[in-house]
């Protein structure tokens, strides 16, 4: 549903012709805070056709030289393709562009990017219409034929070094949703949605989770290993990250359960041979056997719902943690964070956040301290005075005790009202120094959908800073990568943004000049100026 919204703004974009061509025009964020940040540099990338591009994915290189957009963009077939853009983190200029497109000129929609913790290689992966309608693979399957498409090119050139399709069993319905590459450089895992249970003597697709390893400089196939009906797709992605030491991988998704419903699934396997290592599952305990069975309108509303949505390790690798929604005793969703032994798959701790409403409480991202002493976990809080409320959490390494607890809302400059917007935190980043920590999302206004971002003081929650960005005609915004360079000071965010005049959905990238870290003393939420202060300014088009 959430694509075909996007589809829809994005078709709606393209039909208001009669207003002002605003493709050499830019809109800087509105900022608030002592640590007084600017805009470094911004750009907006128009792909060939000037219709849809957006940024699905955002990777930094190791030295912070380099940021990495991975995007979807129509090409001259009118079919989307993998679009990966380089830009100078210290002026915005693009260093290069590469394109993904097959032969036979079918869709090809990127999920990832990500560095090599070496600095040498970035790979971007997704999912690909395949060859299928050609007579190639997946013979006579045409649209049907999906399979997943990593791409590896050089860091400095865009150079392409190896491409690699995964097409499963003889049905080719394959969609990726997450991406891991061990700290050592050597190993490249995909993971995603296939029907790679299939019996080839059944005519009835056989889906299950599909995880593959690739070698990181050659591109060769490792491994492939499927679970059966164990880590559900759809709206419950799964995750993926290996273990400091690069031989044990962990994934997490949504196990769908007969009895107790849908449950965390965290597993671990062997990096080199794809054996699974242990299998945990996490649920809420709320099943009743006794009970008049319920009937969930959706997924969202199951009674039994456990269902993670992030994964992060500890930087000593022993450890790894997963965070989501968990159903509460009050028949709401709770923020629910667990962890992990690597190695042993002992649960070594469970924290569940409630918040004041005792409404929903969705936790989106998590991320952990250089020094693996905090866990951050952001996502969003329904209130009762403010809508929905971002809400960030540190907590201990052993999830034992609430270091601190941070709120932000956005209000609306036009009503005056505090905190009326609602306000979802979807990234997490942490500076390499530990001191700060940012959290970046959706802030949905009277008007549009904008990208908000905040800062916050890493050992005392204090807000440093916080950002709303309305673009062009204050039309559709969507947020999509966060990074930040070793000490904060330098912040890169990109998305897509409606210019809603000749150019339909652009990718738009900006870094983040920080001054200073000094805390804010008012509370954490915020009353932006008027809209008509912002600054538009004309941009220098990198393409």
């Amino acid at each position: 549903m959430r694509r075909l919204l996007v589809i829809a703004i994005a078709i709606g974009c393209l039909v208001l012709q009669s207003g002002p061509d605003t493709r050499a025009q830019i809109v800087d964020p509105v900022f608030i805070g002592p640590s007084n940040p600017s805009v470094l540099w911004q750009t907006r990338y128009d792909g060939p056709m000037s219709g849809i591009d957006r940024a699905v994915s955002m990777a930094l290189h190791p030295d912070a030289t380099i940021v990495y957009i991975i995007g979807e963009s129509y090409g001259e077939s009118y079919s989307l393709d993998y679009t990966t853009l380089a830009y100078d983190t210290a002026t915005g200029v693009q260093l290069w562009e590469t394109r993904y497109d097959p032969p036979w000129r079918k869709n090809d929609v990127p999920s990832r990017v990500q560095v090599s913790p070496n600095g040498h290689i970035v790979f971007v992966t997704g999912t690909s219409i395949g060859s299928g309608a050609d007579g190639g693979v997946g013979e006579g399957l045409g649209d049907a034929d999906w399979d997943f498409v990593t791409v590896a090119y050089d860091s400095q050139s865009g150079v392409q070094l190896w491409e690699q399709r995964y097409h499963g069993h003889q049905r080719g319905e394959g969609w990726t949703n997450s991406m891991a590459i061990a700290p050592d450089s050597s190993t490249v895992l995909i993971n995603g949605r296939s029907n790679c249970m299939d019996d080839p003597e059944t005519p009835e697709a056989e889906p299950g989770n599909a995880t593959v390893a690739y070698d990181a400089l050659t591109g060769d196939e490792l491994w492939v290993t499927c679970f059966e009906c164990c880590l559900d797709y759809g709206d419950f992605g799964t995750q993926l990250a290996v273990s400091g030491d690069s031989s044990t991988a962990i994934l997490t998704g949504t196990h769908r359960n007969p009895i107790t419903g849908f449950d965390y699934a965290t597993m671990a396997f062997d990096i080199q041979t794809g054996e699974r290592l242990w299998l945990r599952y996490y649920d809420n305990n709320l099943y009743d056997p006794d009970a008049f069975p319920q009937i969930p309108i959706s997924n969202g509303t199951d009674p039994t719902l456990d269902s993670p949505r992030a994964i992060a390790v500890s930087p000593d690798g022993l450890a790894v943690y997963v965070t989501g929604i968990s159903r509460g005793h009050y028949g709401l969703v709770d923020y629910v964070t667990l962890v992990y032994e690597i190695h042993s798959g002992v649960l070594k701790g469970t924290a569940r956040f409630d918040g004041s409403l005792r409404g929903h409480d969705r936790a989106h991202a998590i991320a952990v301290s250089p020094d693996g002493t905090q866990v951050f976990v952001t996502g969003e809080s329904r209130t009762a005075d403010v809508g929905s409320e971002v809400v960030t959490i540190a907590y201990d390494n052993n999830l034992r005790t609430e270091m601190w607890v941070a709120r932000h809302n956005t209000s609306d400059s036009d009503s005056g009202l505090p905190g009326d917007r609602d306000d979802i935190a979807r990234l997490i980043a942490v500076s390499d120094d530990g001191q700060t920590v940012v959290v970046g999302g959706d802030s949905w206004g009277a008007n549009s959908l904008d990208w908000m971002f905040v800062a916050y003081d890493a050992s005392s929650g204090l807000e440093q800073w916080s950002g709303l960005y309305d673009g062009l005609l204050s039309h559709a915004d969507f947020y999509r990568g966060l990074a930040v360079n070793g000490d904060a000071s330098r912040v890169f965010v990109t998305g897509h943004s409606c210019s809603c005049g000749t150019t339909g959905l652009d990718i738009v990238t900006m870094g983040i000049r920080v001054d200073g870290t000094a805390p804010m003393s008012a509370p954490s939420r915020w009353l932006a100026p008027k809209r008509h202060g912002r600054h538009v300014h004309d941009a220098v088009r990198h393409r």
